[in-house]
């Protein structure tokens, strides 16, 4: 009977939240940070830095916004229907033009 392979245990980093590090490693294979790092001091300062700036991660608290976030968007997709809606028109009006013009040839 062939061995079976040996599932070494794993454990995650705080910082980076890597789950393939193996019991034997010392440090993160992704961040090296050694193993029971707790970033403390990474925590607070991403805290302080969203706390200056009050619009930074508005989207991923899943707030949504406002209306006014979205104007430039809203602005430009109508745009674009108006312009659709111009060269529709214009197509129409062409071939209805032809239409005319074969009857009175006659």
């Amino acid at each position: 009977m062939a061995d079976a392979p040996l599932i070494s245990r794993t454990w995650t980093c705080q910082l980076c939240q890597q789950r393939k590090n193996t019991e034997d490693m010392d440090k993160c294979k992704t961040c090296a940070r050694p193993r029971g790092h707790n970033p403390i001091d990474y925590r607070r300062r991403i805290k302080e830095i969203r706390e200056m700036d009050p619009s930074h991660g508005w989207y991923d608290d899943y707030g949504g916004g406002s209306w006014s976030d979205w104007w430039g968007l809203i602005v430009g997709l109508l745009i674009l229907a108006g312009i659709v809606g111009l060269i529709l028109w214009a197509m129409w009006h062409d071939s209805h033009n032809d239409e005319v013009r074969d009857i009175t040839e006659l």
